[in-house]
């Protein structure tokens, strides 16, 4: 019985793991530090590390339409996540926007250079949470049409 309950702490201890697999802002932000040494550099790193990320949301937030109309059997429900849908997308815009802008006020006596490349480090960093997120529910809803 005691093996039970150690293996099954064993394996609850690493589900959490699994999911914050996605990078937080503080490894995007190293992660252009350690690749490049001028400011400049630095930020542009992080602006492109952004923009790829705003591109690939965009692009999973397309798709969402798509899924559940094919998921979905009755109008009532095509309705419902065609309008619901892009109220999530934009609440999560203003919470992404809230959440960084509150970890960049708590970090008052820094240059304004290195304010911007943590803003995009960590704007970046919920886009890559968020696309985890939906990537794990469309793909929930493709196997369900399977």
């Amino acid at each position: 019985m005691k093996k039970l309950y150690f293996t099954a702490l064993c394996i609850f201890s690493v589900v959490p793991v699994a999911s914050y697999a996605e990078p937080s802002a503080n490894d995007l932000y190293q992660a252009c530090y350690r690749q490049f040494k001028v400011i400049s550099d630095v930020m542009e790193c992080a602006k492109r590390k952004f923009e790829t990320s705003e591109a690939q949301l965009a692009q999973q937030e397309a798709q969402e339409p798509k899924m559940f109309d094919a998921w979905f059997e009755d109008e009532y429900f095509k309705a419902d996540s065609r309008k619901y849908t892009p109220v999530s997308n934009q609440e999560f815009e203003k919470y992404k926007k809230k959440y960084c802008d509150f970890s960049i006020y708590l970090m008052r006596d820094t240059d304004a250079a290195t304010h911007e490349i943590h803003r995009l480090s960590c704007l970046t960093s919920q886009n890559l949470h968020y696309l985890a997120l939906l990537k794990v529910d469309l793909a929930y809803t493709q196997r369900k049409l399977e």
